[in-house]
Parts: structure tokens; C-alpha cells; sequence
């Protein structure tokens, strides 16, 4: 058994984690009330943190905190969607305990028991319990991903004593009303002896335990040394060793980011089919910031790769990595990524001139070779160009075999201004590219928007909910939509959820 003042191992991962499934994705298991302050913590403050550790390596990070998003309608669903999002998310797990069991749940319909044949001897059990049963201690394989961390009791002492009754097991209202205060003692005594036999369980198991963490600060550090621990031995920091795949590997963990949730429109892939299989010059995807336009691009990335295996895509998403965003790394490593695919090598120049003539001449000894596509994306958050109207980098004229496809906002959003003109942009505009313009979603794509992000987080919200979110103006726009989505899920509170909504979709714009 672990304490909380030694790490823990995260040696010999089990082998239900393979290399080349860059996801870590966990389930957060605990009583709600009295850890709400610890889930708080977790979400937004350790989490990012281990998020930003997962995007260097190329690792897409999430987790799964279900204290709202369970509408009144699935409330008889409670225990399936628990274990089914536990089944998405294995083998990765926290648990937390402090001195509270929690309540059972609704009977669970009886072709879930004929599934999980387990749950017929676990129909009294809380649905921390089930969730800790379903998750670690049913499926030794678990061992090396999962990680509980048991609070002190002494903590509930340090609290108002208004709020320390929300943090033990005491007699519940309706208990009293139904059976009196003696036997309604005795239900909070029983359910008290039952968290500390399920923490003896865990302490007898091989699972690692974290003992007496102090307070919600005190679990955050010791959640993100072990979280840690597990991404360096599951993901070695260097690895891919050279810059041109540490680059690379940005750029692919960026893609699946942008593929996680994506409402497609189909008249957008059709017209990037077209594009790409046709000849003349690069086309201009642009819109107001925002409007989908790097998940659009990032989706048919994935998608022409699935149809067409034997032409080489060639992507530069600006902001996918800290290097991605300066010009002369993204001219680079282009010029490098058509090298690779179609077998010659360039001596990368010195000065920023020469490295402009190097992606000029890859593409014309690319184009002689054969057919590739090549996706940039993001031009106008680019940082280090010397003229921001200078685009003669950008070729008017294309090799045959080249398909060039660019995407911008005529405004970028810049810290503390808004959005101000990019002058690139204007200029490939009047160049007479072809231009397509990605424009706002209709109601009914808002609504899908809104439902497959909170389902990617296990959340769901009532129709009267939705409602109020798709008919705000501001709603049309993708990445709106994205951040509002995004603060609601670390919202803890499901009472407050609406006037919480209410508050954001005052906001005016995105930033």
C-alpha cells in the first residue's frame, strides 16, 4: 500500500494501451457532494496541466466528470451510462473516497444484470461502489492505470460546521420522514461501515492508494505526479527524437483533436474533392473566426487520406505546435515533408529568403514525382513574418501534380484587440483564387454541435436547455459554441446549470 508521501508506480503498463493509441482518457470516480471542491480541482486547474503534457508528446487528453449531464429522463439510465463510459474510458481511473458511501441507485433494468452478471450480487451497493467494482476492482489488468486517493478524515474539521454534515454519512430527510430518526441513524451508521469496507477492499488489493491527502490542493499534486509518471512511461518525452517528427506528431495529435467532434456539411467535402482531384490554382477556405474552418479542413484531411492511400497529404496547421506558428519552420518542414515522401533531400538555408526559394523548388521537384496534396491552414496567426503583406512565398502557379489548399481568416483574433485585418489574406483574395466561404450553422447543426461535444464528455442536456443555447445569434459560430460547451462541462453544479448558460450566452463574442 502506497502512502501519500510516496509516488506511485506507474511501471509495467498492462498491455491494454497500445503504442500507437495516443489517448488518455479517464474516469473520475467519487461521491458528488463532498467532493466537489476535489473535482474542481482536478478539472481546472490539474487537468489542463496534464492536457498541455499529453499535446507535446502528440497524446490527445480528456476525462469524464459526471456530477451533471444525466437529464431527468435517463435518470433510470444512471448505472449504464456510468459503466458504459467507464468501458470508453478504460484502463484509465481515479478514485476518490472521503467518508461518505452515497445513495443506491434506481433499479437498473434487469438486460443490464444479464450483461454484467456481477451486478446481481451488488444490487444495494452505492454507485461509487459499481463504478469502483466496474472499473478496477472486478479487472485486475487495470492495475498499473488506475490510482485511489483516500482524504483525511481530519479534513472535514477544518471546514465551517454549517458544511461538515455534507461531508459525513448522517440521517437523510426522507429516511426520517419514512422510518424514524432511530432507524434512519442506523441507515447512515450502515452506509458509514460500508465506505470503510470498500476502502479496506481497495487497501487489500494490488491497486495503488494514495492515504490522508489533506485537502483538494494536496490531491491535485499528488494526482498530477502520478498522471505524469504514467504519460512518461507510456509516452516517453523525445520520442519521435527529431524535430521533423516531433513536428510531425504535433500535427497528427492536432488533426485527431479537430476529429473528436465534427458536424459535417457535406457540400464543404465535395467541393475540397473537386479541388483536389482537379488542376489550376490553390484554393482560398476562409470565413469569419471561428466558423469551423481548421476542423473542416482537418476532417477532409482524414477523410481523402481513407479514399485516396496513395497520395501523400502534406499538412501545416498553425496552431498545432509552438514551432508550427512561425513561418520559416512551417516552409521547413514542408519542403522536408515532400523530401520524405518523394525521395530527395534539400539543404535547409540559413537566412529566411533562402528558405522561401528551398519550398519553392520542393514543390516543382515534388510535382515532377508525382500527386500530392498540401493542407496550410491558419496563415494568418503566423508570427514571424517580415512583411505581413508579403505572400510570395505562396505560389500563384502550381506544378501539375501539386494541389495546394489554404486556409484563413480575413480577421484573426488577437489578444487584447479583437479582430483586426490580415493583410495576407487580402492579398491571396485578390490574387483570383478560388474562394470558398464557410458560412454560419444553421439551428439544427447547432444543436448536433452541442450534443456531440457534451458526448464526448459523457454529458447531456435537457431539450428546454438546448433550446435556449441554439437560438442565441452567437451560436451560429462553431468555435462559440465550442467554449460555451466547454465551460459548461467544468461547471459542478447541475442546479445552477441554467442560469450559468444564461450567464455565457450574455458574452458578445468569443473572447
Amino acid at each position: 500500500m502506497a502512502r501519500s508521501d510516496a509516488p506511485l508506480s506507474a511501471a509495467s503498463p498492462a498491455s491494454l494501451v497500445s503504442p500507437t493509441d495516443r489517448v488518455i482518457r479517464v474516469f473520475i470516480s467519487s461521491t458528488f457532494r463532498d467532493m466537489h471542491a476535489e473535482r474542481e480541482e482536478l478539472l481546472k486547474f490539474i487537468f489542463p496541466k496534464l492536457r498541455h503534457i499529453c499535446e507535446s508528446r502528440g497524446v490527445v487528453w480528456g476525462e469524464v466528470d459526471l456530477r451533471w449531464g444525466i437529464t431527468d429522463e435517463q435518470k433510470a439510465e444512471v448505472v449504464p451510462i456510468c459503466l458504459k463510459e467507464i468501458r470508453r474510458c478504460r484502463p484509465y481511473f481515479i478514485g476518490i473516497l472521503g467518508e461518505r458511501y452515497g445513495s443506491a441507485p434506481d433499479p437498473f433494468p434487469e438486460s443490464l444484470v444479464a450483461e454484467e452478471s456481477w451486478l446481481e450480487r451488488a444490487r444495494d451497493r452505492s454507485v461509487t461502489e459499481l463504478e469502483i467494482l466496474h472499473g478496477v476492482l472486478n479487472d485486475p489488468d487495470m492495475t498499473a492505470h488506475a490510482f485511489f486517493y483516500f482524504r483525511d478524515p481530519a479534513y472535514i474539521e477544518s471546514l465551517p460546521e454549517w458544511e461538515r454534515p455534507v461531508h459525513r454519512e448522517t440521517p437523510l430527510a426522507a429516511d426520517i420522514a419514512a422510518f424514524g430518526e432511530s432507524d434512519a441513524t442506523r441507515l447512515a451508521d450502515a452506509r458509514h461501515e460500508n465506505v470503510v469496507r470498500l476502502k479496506d477492499r481497495i487497501r487489500a488489493s494490488p491497486f495503488p492508494v494514495r492515504e490522508d491527502y489533506r485537502d483538494p490542493r494536496d490531491l491535485g499534486r499528488l494526482v498530477l505526479e502520478d498522471m505524469t509518471r504514467l504519460i512518461d512511461t507510456l509516452f516517453p518525452e523525445g520520442e519521435p527524437p527529431d524535430p521533423l517528427g516531433r513536428e510531425a506528431a504535433g500535427q497528427e495529435a492536432y488533426i485527431r483533436g479537430l476529429s473528436q467532434v465534427f458536424i459535417a456539411r457535406p457540400a464543404d467535402f465535395d467541393i475540397l474533392d473537386r479541388h483536389a482531384a482537379s488542376s489550376g490554382p490553390p484554393l482560398l477556405v476562409t470565413g469569419e473566426p471561428g466558423c469551423g474552418k481548421s476542423a473542416l479542413l482537418a476532417n477532409w484531411v482524414k477523410h481523402f487520406r481513407e479514399k485516396n492511400s496513395g497520395i501523400p497529404v502534406i499538412t501545416h496547421f498553425v496552431l498545432a505546435t509552438s514551432e508550427s506558428i512561425k513561418e520559416t519552420s512551417l516552409l521547413r518542414r514542408l519542403a522536408a515533408e515532400l523530401g520524405q515522401a518523394f525521395g530527395f533531400d534539400l539543404e535547409p538555408p540559413a537566412d529566411a529568403r533562402g528558405v522561401r526559394e528551398l519550398f519553392s523548388r520542393a514543390l516543382m521537384m515534388a510535382g515532377d514525382r508525382g500527386r500530392a496534396v498540401v493542407v496550410i491552414d491558419g496563415l494568418e496567426r503566423l508570427e514571424d513574418r517580415s512583411r505581413p503583406s508579403d505572400a510570395n512565398w505562396l505560389p500563384e502557379e502550381l506544378p501539375p501534380g501539386i494541389r495546394l489548399i489554404v486556409g484563413g481568416s480575413p480577421e484573426g483574433i488577437r489578444p487584447g484587440t479583437g479582430n483586426t485585418p490580415d493583410p495576407v489574406i487580402e492579398v491571396l483574395a485578390r490574387r483570383g483564387w478560388p474562394v470558398h466561404v464557410l458560412g454560419p450553422l444553421a439551428p439544427d447543426g447547432r444543436r448536433d454541435l452541442v450534443r456531440a461535444h457534451l458526448k464526448l464528455n459523457a454529458k447531456t442536456l435537457s431539450r428546454p436547455h438546448e433550446d435556449m443555447i441554439v437560438a442565441c445569434e452567437h451560436s451560429a459560430n462553431p468555435l462559440f459554441l465550442k467554449t460555451l460547451v466547454e465551460e459548461l462541462r467544468q461547471f459542478g453544479s447541475h442546479e445552477e446549470l441554467e442560469g450559468r448558460i444564461a450567464h455565457y450566452l450574455q458574452a458578445p463574442s468569443v473572447p
